[in-house]
This record gives structure tokens, sequence and C-alpha cells, in this order.
């Protein structure tokens, strides 16, 4: 409720003295901002997922099989090509195209500083 842009803007008006565009060019994006944040917290985790401990921090969504072949159709690719555990290329056949879910923290992350990727985007929160 509390993970907002405006709450962004605010910590970073605080701590940085502004949230000005060329005071993120000097510090950091607001994406690797929230980073920083759950990382002093002890969450060094980069798809903030887990802690230290390698304990959850809860809901983590991957595309189901219906899911995954609608990004297939929609040719989404998202990540990093040089990562070895990349296997979210729709230029190879189906049944090798798993494209990454993302923690619902991370999902909030890249949700409120505008960093939805082409997967990410499709992200579906539990339901009850």
């Amino acid at each position: 409720e509390n993970l907002k842009k405006k709450t962004c803007r605010k910590l970073r008006t605080f701590l940085f003295g502004s949230c000005s565009d060329e005071s993120k060019r000097v510090t950091c994006t607001d994406y690797d901002f929230w980073l920083l944040i759950f990382s002093s917290m002890g969450t060094t985790d980069p798809n903030l997922a887990n802690d230290p401990y390698h304990c959850n921090l809860g809901y983590s969504w991957s595309p189901n099989r219906k899911e995954r072949k609608m990004l297939y159709k929609l040719k989404a690719k998202e990540g990093d090509e040089d990562d070895d555990d990349f296997c979210c290329d729709p230029d190879e056949p189906f049944d090798e195209y798993y494209p990454d879910g993302c923690s619902w923290l991370k999902h909030r992350v890249m949700e409120i500083t505008d960093s939805l990727g082409p997967v990410s985007k499709h992200y579906r929160a539990p339901t009850v």
C-alpha cells in the first residue's frame, strides 16, 4: 500500500536532497534505489525473492503453460541473454521457452519504477 512512486520521491529527497533526473544520474535509478533499500534490510537477493538464509519472501509468479503459450506467441523476450540460465528466447522451440516469473516484491518495485518488461508486465497476483 505504501510502496508507491510518491514514497520513492520522498525517500530520495530525504536521503539525497533531491529526486530530480540529474540526481538519479549521479546516484542511481529508482529501481536500483529500491534494491539498495531492501538490501539494507537484509534482502540481498537481486530478484527480491529470498533473504540471506534462502528463506522465501512470499509469493512468486511463474507463467503457467497457457501463459507461456501466450507469451511465446507475443515473442516476449526478457532477461540477460548472456546469462547461462537464459531460457526465454521465442526464436527457440516452444518446449525450450521458459520465461522467468518474479516475486511479488520485485514486480511491485518494477511497477513503481516503470521498468516492467515484456514478460513481467503479465504478472498475475495470487488469488485466494
